[in-house]
């Protein structure tokens, strides 16, 4: 085999370069920039699960307000679980306290639907996080030019992260009937509860869906794109950083 023959040959690199120019910089500069959004939506994700700040409803002495998972208001239900919460109305003995009746089987239902959309959203969303962290792995390994899994692995991720996130999304939203406007004054309308108002933590939900979609697809597109780029191109870009070449002749 000749030296030129030998010069030809190429090693079968396990992942392609990032210093190859995808769109407006390099594929390096890409995985930055996702993984930085990465960070954010993890950051958001876990920061929405311990909001204390998710759904109220009611006005004056008769409101409450709540996190994913418990009360935080009013000051002598604080902290209470939504299973207690429903335990006190499905269970009281509304004869004997003096308690509306009807109220009663309201917030039954009301913190009965809270307990069972929290446990939902918190299982769908640490799945959706274990995904996300995966991806974000992925882009590491990316960025290190290694491989990590089955290429098609890298499509698997994101998709499965954002399906898990919107699904647990849905489901909460769903299962309370929380709303961003209209009125969430009344706890009930006979023995059936009223509208409930969403607040800081679906909201934090949401912008995280929203940079998760774009992230996402920016990603798919990037992952894709950079196997069908030649390497010549790469060739060519440090041709002119050097400046020039030497052939065999030394001109």
């Amino acid at each position: 085999m000749s030296e030129g023959e030998k010069e030809d040959i190429k090693p079968d690199l396990p992942e392609p370069s990032i210093d190859i120019k995808f769109g407006c910089m390099r594929v390096r500069y890409w995985w930055y920039v996702i993984l930085s959004f990465q960070s954010i939506i993890l950051i958001l994700m876990l920061g929405a699960l311990f909001s204390e700040s998710w759904a109220k409803q009611g006005k004056g002495d008769n409101k409450w307000k709540g996190s994913l998972n418990y009360i935080t208001s009013p000051d002598n239900y604080e902290y209470f679980d939504y299973i207690d919460m429903q335990k006190i109305y499905c269970d009281m003995d509304t004869t004997k306290w003096s308690y509306d009746s009807d109220l009663a089987d309201a917030l039954c239902k009301t913190f009965k639907n809270m307990r069972g959309a929290g446990a939902a959203f918190n299982f769908f969303e640490v799945l959706a996080y274990v995904a996300t962290v995966l991806w974000m792995i992925r882009v590491l390994y990316s960025l290190l030019e290694k491989k990590f899994l089955p290429n098609c692995w890298g499509y698997v991720w994101p998709s499965l992260g954002l399906f898990f996130h919107i699904l647990a999304e849905i489901i909460w939203s769903g299962a309370t009937g929380a709303k961003f406007n209209g009125s969430c004054d009344k706890l009930n309308s006979g023995s059936d509860p009223e509208d409930i108002c969403a607040t800081q933590g679906p909201a934090v939900v949401l912008v995280a869906t929203l940079i998760y979609i774009i992230i996402a697809t920016i990603f798919y597109i990037v992952y894709n794109k950079r196997r069908g780029i030649k390497e010549e191109e790469l060739e060519t870009d440090n041709l002119h950083a050097g400046g020039g070449s030497l052939n065999n002749n030394g001109v």
